[in-house]
Order: structure tokens, then sequence, then C-alpha cells
């Protein structure tokens, strides 16, 4: 059954093989120092995830992101379309549509793939990011600009371990 509260969200999310991190409402990222180091041990999340009022990021030590940044329906849908055809059943997290995010498992050594450069049409921007490595994603809690919780259409984050997720290899993402 689904966690109540956001600190038992953490510990479900550390229990399945993620590394959560405190984020602070109204923030997209960690603003703490050495953020990257944070270890989420059961300690660490009942002091720093209270159970409302946080907003937990998974730290990229082995998970991977790609990040659909586009405003454009029509686009965003193309690439989201895209995604789902050459790798079904990878998760798919929502803040703020039609921009997506699809979440997938890295090896022990993981990958780097330099983003897409940003692309400007009147008001609309478009790039798609490639997170591995460093930084984090937003898993759960309100979106900052439309205050709306982050959502996972299909299957859910803290239903599935991350020996699910499939690992996708580098030469697969640059594709």
């Amino acid at each position: 059954s689904k966690p109540q509260n956001m600190t038992a969200l953490a510990h479900r999310i550390a229990e399945l093989g993620y590394h959560p991190v405190p984020i602070q409402p109204g923030s997209k990222g960690p603003r703490f120092p050495k953020w990257e180091q944070y270890e989420a041990t059961p300690e660490a999340i009942n002091r720093d995830f209270p159970p409302q009022g946080i907003v937990i990021g998974i730290k990229h030590d082995n998970l991977g992101a790609v990040d659909i940044d586009v405003y454009c329906p029509e686009l965003a849908a193309k690439l989201r379309d895209e995604w789902i055809s050459r790798f079904p059943n990878t998760l798919e997290r929502v803040g703020q549509a039609p921009k997506t995010a699809f979440v997938f498992r890295l090896p022990d050594v993981p990958y780097t793939i330099r983003n897409t450069d940003k692309a400007k049409k009147g008001d609309l921007e478009a790039q798609v990011e490639v997170r591995t490595k460093s930084g984090q994603i937003v898993a759960y809690g309100l979106h900052p600009k439309t205050g709306k919780p982050y959502h996972w259409p299909g299957k859910q984050l803290w239903e599935t371990p991350i020996s699910d997720l499939r690992m996708i290899a580098e030469w697969e993402v640059q594709e």
C-alpha cells in the first residue's frame, strides 16, 4: 500500500534501493552544502523528511533520467512516444505537463551524455536533458510552479525496486 506521509515514502524509496535527498518546498533541488554526499539512513530520514512539507528528490547515484523539458504539447508528445516505443515499461514522472521525465537504472560505471541544445520558438523552449552521474530528480512533493503534486502516470516509484528498472546502455540513450 502507498506510504501515508513523506517520512514513510522516503523510507520506502530507500528500502527499494534509491537514494532519496530532502528538498525544501518551492525548490526543484537540494539547497544545502554537500548534498551529493547525503546518506539516507533511517535516522537521517526520520530527521530530514517530515511527514508533510518536504519534497523528495532521488540522487543519480544509481538512477538515470531523461527529462523531456518541452512546453510545446505536440513536440513533447512526439518525444514521449519515441521514448516509450524504444523503452516500454520505464517509469514516467510528470511535474508540469506537457513536460515529462523517465527514469532508468544505471550501470555501476555510469556514463555521461550531453543534453540537447536548447531550442526556442517564440516563448517556447525545448531541451532534452540526460541526467546521470550527478544531480537528482524530484520524485514526490509539490511542483514549485504549479503547486500540484508530481505524479507517476503508470507504475509508481514507491512500488518499484531499482533492480526492476531497465538498465539502459549509453548507446541506447545517445541514439
